[in-house]
């Protein structure tokens, strides 16, 4: 009787551990604004160019980033220099016989703006689709109910997608120094 005692608290004390790893604080290294305390990627990039320079290079970029480059963005002020939209891509997760699934689709809204010498970027509000609103932020907090055993995979997974399209936008913001074709 006590053996099969001991041998029920044994895996009783795994199934908790295994409880507890699953919901674990995420340990991603998303960018929080301090002040709205949204994920929030932006920055200030000092570059050569005019504001409509700017513009017109966010603008190629987004044609060339979006497969839907019309319906992603729903502000185009080239008056103002500022592009505005709402872009999506899918996350994945690992099933344990290793079958790759999907996961979800990730919302979020961009915005970038031109000024004499800079450009200013912005990535926010990003959010898991659902029927209501899922903002990801409830996947940061470690006493939520919503963390599971894919949520550290999950926010890795819009760090290093937002990461990517930051540097290919950044390389896209360069100035180009025009060719001489006279001859």
């Amino acid at each position: 009787m006590k053996r099969i005692l001991l041998s029920l608290a044994f895996f009783a004390g795994i199934a908790l551990s295994s409880i507890a790893q699953i919901t674990t604080a995420p340990t991603s290294n998303l960018s929080v604004d301090e002040d709205t305390k949204l994920i929030t990627y932006k920055e200030v990039v000092k570059e050569t160019g005019t504001a409509d320079d700017f513009y017109n290079r966010a603008l190629t970029w987004i044609n060339k980033t979006f497969p839907n480059p019309t319906d992603v963005t729903n502000i185009r002020d080239a008056k103002n220099a500022k592009l505005e939209g709402i872009a999506r891509f899918k996350i994945h997760k690992y099933l344990p016989d290793s079958t790759k699934v999907d996961n979800g689709v990730i919302s979020y809204t961009f915005s970038i703006e031109g000024k004499e010498g800079r450009y200013r970027y912005s990535f926010s509000k990003f959010n898991l689709k659902t029927q209501s609103y899922y903002p990801l932020e409830r996947w940061l907090d470690s006493k939520s109910t919503y963390i599971d055993g894919y949520t550290n995979s999950n926010l890795l997974q819009v760090d290093e997608k937002i990461k990517e399209l930051i540097v290919s936008l950044k390389e896209s913001m360069k100035f180009k120094a025009k060719k001489d074709d006279s001859w």
